[in-house]
């Protein structure tokens, strides 16, 4: 029996997994790790060739639950989204400010500060300088670009901390992500999925070892990186959304989502 309840287990774990990476904010990884999954699958996924049956039973468990998590909560998203959009995008910018809060708290004890500036500072310019210009092109047209969000996807999967929605967010191709995975049963679309999954899957490959090392070696540096790049990412969303037509119902509406975004990841961030 307890077997199988480890089934359920990995399997509910990956599927909460899913759903919070289709929130902008919230790190699937981060919660892996609040879970006490993620350091085992990192191990098996960089160690392949080590495989055996009962390391592949958990991941096909615990990827088939985060796929499923994704799919059922996509249609959810999407639909706040075009209900409540400066409310609910306000929700996930509280989100983002919760979860930074871990990762400043990760880096307090570096003592190089003109060395964490700069790279802070250069991460953040990064974020501004590569979002200036939206993408713009058809994805319908140039079905090859689902492969690098297949590895961008694969990167901030593997990287704690990082939302990968929230930068598909300052892209401008948060909406083609959520469509292509409400659509993920619409064989018009298998074409771009196959493209878009080979790109995560060969990321999460190549990148498995390679971020291993990083994290062992250069953790600290790497969450710096990252925190310039949230703030970025942060400064840009909230432009976005002030841009936005709203009345004082989505600004008051909005303001407490903002705060109650922050405080759910605060909490979460307590439990790590």
């Amino acid at each position: 029996m307890s077997i199988y309840f480890n089934m359920l287990k990995t399997f509910i774990q990956g599927f909460l997994i899913g759903m919070a990476k289709m929130i902008p904010g919230f790190s699937g990884s981060l919660l892996a790790i609040i879970f006490g999954v993620y350091g085992k699958t990192l191990d098996i996924i960089a160690h392949l060739k080590n495989i055996d049956k009962s390391k592949l039973c958990y991941l096909l468990l615990l990827g088939s639950g985060i796929v499923l998590g994704i799919i059922i909560f996509s249609y959810l998203v999407n639909f706040l989204l075009k209900t409540l959009y400066f409310p609910i995008m306000l929700l996930f910018i509280g989100l983002i400010f919760g979860s930074v809060s871990k990762l400043v708290s990760s880096v307090k004890g570096y003592k190089h500060y003109l060395k964490a500036a700069i790279i802070f500072i250069l991460s953040f310019l990064t974020v501004i300088l590569l979002t200036t210009n939206k993408i713009t092109v058809s994805f319908q047209e140039h079905i090859f670009l689902y492969f690098p969000l297949g590895l961008i996807e694969a990167l901030t999967t593997l990287v704690p901390g990082i939302s990968g929605t929230a930068i598909y967010m300052i892209f401008g191709v948060y909406d083609e992500i959520l469509n292509l995975y409400i659509n993920v049963f619409n064989f018009n679309n298998f074409l771009n999925l196959t493209i878009y999954f080979s790109g995560f899957v060969l990321g999460v490959i190549t990148l498995a070892k390679i971020l291993t090392f990083i994290l062992k070696k250069y953790q600290t540096i790497l969450y710096i990186c990252i925190l310039g790049f949230m703030f970025g990412a942060i400064f840009l969303l909230i432009k976005n959304v002030l841009l936005t037509p709203f009345n004082i119902f989505d600004l008051l509406l909005g303001l407490f989502f903002l705060i109650i975004g922050y405080f759910i990841s605060m909490e979460l961030n307590q439990l790590f």
